[in-house]
């Protein structure tokens, strides 16, 4: 059974009841005999006079009035919805969300689910939930009310419309453009179909998409498409002074971004006039246009002119809102912000009082200390939006205080980061979609460098690894932890398997509609995918209640500490941790022994090419002929430019160790430190690639996505078996009836695979060689792999993969294409993520499949960091596109060196030596060898040798049993 979000009790009623006949006591006792007709006047009245208190008084009175009068039916409904909207626009959010999710309540039970009114509660708190910041819960509400628009009027309905443009004004605030983008042109469609061109609806459309291009630096387009809406608003025949204004003001802050300030003032002026003359003094729409006025002014330099439009924006909203909405608090922070532009910090301090007490609701100072930090973080805030506003505020106090660099005032800027990194980390425990947790981890890195720039590392060096931890892999640590906070007993079976089952369900479904965004998805997926999160919703907070400690021990990631790691450390072996800033990069060196951090003075920007550079001349090699020589330029250059920068300046304590831990940190990420050149050769002229001065030579490296989950897969390490599961499918070149059961895009790709001769040789190298199952060609198929995955301490791939850069979920191993209907042969990221394997090691020899985008925060969305999301703790994954031959033989020998005993990051080193001293000209080039790395727990594993018994070996056993029998004989006759 599906569940809502909030399922109101008889409490819950009855404290909204009792809420409602308290407030209404308070009125003048002549109004409780007023009709609900009378009522409804005088609410009509103080609306159109932006009287919103007034509103809520009446429409709290009508609400309570049909109640007793009609029950709970569609007219309270009514009331309930309009009442939670009077609260939503002046900032009372959760009281809102209450209201709308009672009024959805009502008419889902009264009407079901296929019902304008139903659809207009979708609207509404898919428009709530998106001003609260919410915006998982927004998309999912503005989902629904496509879904149920479409099956009320169909695609060629107004209504259908708008629900389409309300998901594509979300998409481009959540940054999904290209998502956005596909919306808006469809929404544009349908608006000019259905209205013509001169319409008010089709130009709010070409305006979105005009906003969109602007957010994608497209501005020649962006202008195109305002002046289009403009004109067009223009040629109208009734106007509409409110779209025609927003646009001018849009097109009047694209030609701000273009420095084109003149035309920008003349549209923003022009604008103001519109809005006051139409508007009021008094309104929302005048208090936005001297607001962006004052922006302007303030980014011209124009600061006196600046201050009054500000102050006057604060003051509208103040008397319509009150001084507590978001808005306010948004006005304030920027006249702050122009304060310390101006120089005028006593004011700025003055703002910043009022800005903490409009978020607070208390008068608070600005003796900034751990006791301030504390105070701030405990704050009720009841929305998002607002915390982002105490962000925002966090951040102007910081700049307050650069302006005088003394150290009391760095150290009250290191609380200030302090503080913003724990807001951050509260609201990303208020969110269960993953992408929301990685927009706030994203924002919290950069209070986190800011941090780090302020610590003293000799004396904080500790503090300082543990927020560096507190910012990596937190999603992937949060997943790996629900397994064992199983297995300590934390939670029942059911409870433990409910949640698996809910999230591999959200997972599929989300990936069918991003296989089907370009149709719009017309079918009920995208209702299916709602009722599943809102069944995870409740799932979610159901355990927070019920099973406190499992809750805690998934979603309260604490770091590992420098003394843990130490712990777990051989004597050979330490581990290096990156942290990259914006002017300096942070090493943390940590071995049994000691730890210590180095601090690197080094432009991003500059290591950012570097990095590039050197990936570049690695994967590019093989693609580029005709630029060999640059390439190997760029490649002697970078690699020894970023030894003598990265691993150089800690190397001196390296002296007995053979084994390196690498955490790496943004680009370093795609960077193999094994092909790193610790000679200057840059000006050497070689082609000798198997004699060049790499620290593959020196040392063993492994990787991992922070130090935390490198010791809790120490910590927690498998019992498995020692037996291989090894898959090679084949590709055929050529159509055929299997292929064209898919659908387009997976035929293009399947077509797109070319064979992989060497890949079978692979896996029969090691069929002749070790215990397992080996399945090759057509018996290689997603089937196969899913049915025996769960049985094998050891899983080989040697297969293609398919990498998604628009959906890492996407991101894919191709399989042997059979037609079967159940599977399409394609093994996606969320569904290795959800897998139950119990492997020690998983090889992925396939191209790319440690390859995707960085995620502050959680690592690299990779084919490899999906398998570690199902629990396994060792990986040999590759970072760009892999030679099938070079890589043939460098697993065959990494084998051998595995079962011999080796460690695995040992066993991969000594199979690339082994390879590089095997071949000689190009085929030496790191780009073959280097692209392989170990990432995880790289003890050595024991693996189930195959025995084979040669004739002679045969031969000598049985001469020496006929050789017993003989001497057995004759000691019977004597």
């Amino acid at each position: 059974m599906v569940h809502r979000i909030v399922q109101f009790s008889f409490s819950k009623y009855f404290c909204i009841l009792l809420f409602s006949i308290i407030h209404t006591i308070l009125f003048s006792s002549d109004k409780n005999s007023l009709t609900l007709e009378q009522i409804n006047q005088k609410i009509d009245q103080a609306y159109s006079q932006l009287d919103y208190k007034t509103c809520i008084k009446y429409l709290t009175l009508a609400r309570t009035k049909a109640r007793f009068e009609l029950g709970r039916d569609s007219v309270y409904a009514m009331y309930t919805s309009d009442l939670g909207y009077m609260y939503k626009i002046t900032g009372q959010f959760i009281m809102a969300e209450k209201l709308y999710l009672e009024a959805l309540d009502i008419r889902k039970q009264k009407f079901g689910r296929i019902h304008p009114d139903y659809s207009i509660c979708m609207n509404n708190l898919g428009r709530l939930y998106k001003a609260m910041g919410e915006y998982e819960k927004a998309t999912y509400y503005y989902r629904e009310a496509i879904y149920v628009r479409e099956h009320l009027y169909g695609k060629d309905h107004p209504k259908y419309a708008n629900a389409i443009n309300n998901l594509a004004v979300l998409k481009k605030v959540l940054g999904h453009y290209q998502e956005a983008e596909k919306l808006n042109l469809e929404a544009l469609r349908l608006r000019k179909m259905i209205y013509g061109k001169i319409h008010s609806e089709h130009a709010e459309s070409l305006n979105n998409l005009a906003e969109l291009n602007r957010a994608l630096e497209r501005f020649e387009v962006s202008e195109q498409y305002f002046i289009q809406a403009k004109e067009i608003l223009e040629a109208l025949p009734k106007p509409n002074y409110s779209l025609y204004a927003s646009v001018k003001i849009n097109l009047a802050v694209l030609y701000m971004s273009l420095k084109r300030y003149d035309e920008a003032e003349r549209l923003l002026l022009s604008s103001n006039e519109i809005m006051y003359n139409h508007f009021g003094e008094y309104s929302i729409e005048y208090a936005k246009t001297i607001n962006n006025i004052a922006k302007l002014y303030t980014q011209i330099n124009n600061l006196e002119a600046a201050i009054p439009l500000y102050q006057k924006s604060l003051e509208i909203r103040e008397q319509l809102f009150g001084p507590h909405h978001a808005l306010c608090v948004h006005a304030t922070n920027s006249l702050i912000k122009l304060y310390i532009k101006k120089g005028n910090y006593k004011l700025a301090k003055k703002y910043a009082k009022k800005a903490l007490f409009q978020l607070s609701h208390q008068q608070l100072d600005l003796n900034i200390n751990q006791n301030w930090h504390y105070t701030i973080s405990l704050i009720k805030i009841p929305s998002i939006t607002l915390k982002i506003e105490l962000i925002k505020l966090l951040d102007n106090l910081y700049d307050l205080l650069g302006t005088n660099l003394i150290s009391e005032n760095k150290i009250k800027q290191k609380i200030i980061t302090q503080t913003a990194i724990s807001i951050y980390q509260n609201i990303m425990k208020s969110f269960i979609s993953e992408q929301d947790k990685l927009r706030v981890m994203s924002k919290s890195y950069d209070w986190m460098i800011r941090q780090f720039e302020l610590m003293d590392m000799e004396n904080e060096l500790l503090d300082a690894f543990q927020v560096a931890e507190l910012h990596k892999s937190v999603l992937l640590m949060e997943a790996t932890k629900s397994s064992t906070s199983h297995h300590l007993g934390n939670i029942p079976d059911s409870i433990y398997y409910q949640e698996k089952m809910l999230l591999k369900k959200k997972e599929s479904l989300e990936t069918m509609i991003g296989e089907r965004m370009n149709s719009l998805n017309s079918d009920s997926l995208q209702s299916t995918l709602i009722n599943v999160n809102l069944e995870l919703n409740a799932f979610i907070t159901h355990i927070h209640k019920q099973y406190p400690m499992y809750y805690n021990s998934r979603f309260n990631y604490k770091p590992a500490t420098i003394q843990n790691i130490q712990s777990q450390l051989e004597d050979k072996s330490c581990l290096i941790e990156y942290v990259i800033g914006n002017s300096s990069v942070y090493i943390f060196y940590i071995d049994k022994h000691q730890y210590f951090l180095k601090k690197i003075q080094l432009d991003y920007f500059i290591l950012k090419e570097k990095l590039e550079g050197l990936r570049y001349a690695l994967s590019e090699i093989g693609y580029a002929p005709n630029k060999r020589l640059q390439l190997n330029n760029s490649l002697f250059k970078n690699a020894y430019w970023c030894y003598e920068n990265l691993f150089k300046p800690i190397e001196k304590n390296l002296k007995d160790k053979s084994h390196v831990i690498i955490i790496p940190d943004n680009e370093l990420v795609q960077i193999p430190f094994e092909a790193l050149l610790s000679k200057d050769i840059s000006n050497v002229e070689t082609s000798q690639y198997n004699k060049l001065p790499y620290l593959l030579n020196r040392y063993s490296f492994s990787y991992n996505y922070s130090a935390t989950l490198w010791l809790q897969n120490m910590q927690d390490r498998h019992k498995s078996n020692d037996l291989i599961l090894g898959c090679a499918p084949f590709y055929r070149l050529s159509d055929s009836s299997a292929i064209n059961k898919r659908n387009s895009i997976n035929k293009q790709l399947r077509k797109s695979l070319a064979p992989l001769p060497s890949a079978k040789k692979e896996i029969m190298a090691l069929a002749n060689n070790f215990e397992g199952l080996f399945v090759v060609d057509s018996m290689a198929t997603e089937a196969t792999f899913k049915k025996n995955a769960s049985q094998y301490g050891i899983i080989h791939l040697a297969m293609h993969s398919v990498f998604n850069e628009q959906n890492p979920m996407l991101t894919s191993l191709a399989f042997t294409e059979n037609g079967d209907s159940t599977q399409n042969n394609l093994l996606y990221s969320y569904e290795i993520s959800r897998h139950d394997f119990v492997a020690n090691l998983v090889v992925l020899s396939a191209c790319q499949t440690g390859f995707g985008k960085y995620e502050k925060g959680n690592g690299v969305a990779s084919l490899g960091r999906a398998f570690m999301y199902a629990g396994v703790p060792s990986l040999v994954v590759s970072l760009w596109q892999v030679d099938d031959i070079a890589t043939s033989n460098i697993m065959k020998e990494f084998y051998e060196y595995l079962a011999n005993g080796l460690s695995k990051s040992e066993a991969l080193r000594l199979a690339k030596l082994n390879y590089l001293n095997n071949v000689s000209g190009l085929q030496a080039h790191p780009a073959y060898w280097s692209p392989f790395i170990q990432i995880g727990n790289s003890e050595p594993i024991k693996i189930q040798r195959k025995y084979t018994y040669a004739p002679w070996y045969i031969g000598l056993v049985m001469m020496c049993l006929v050789a017993g029998l003989i001497f057995w004989n004759r000691r019977r006759i004597f």
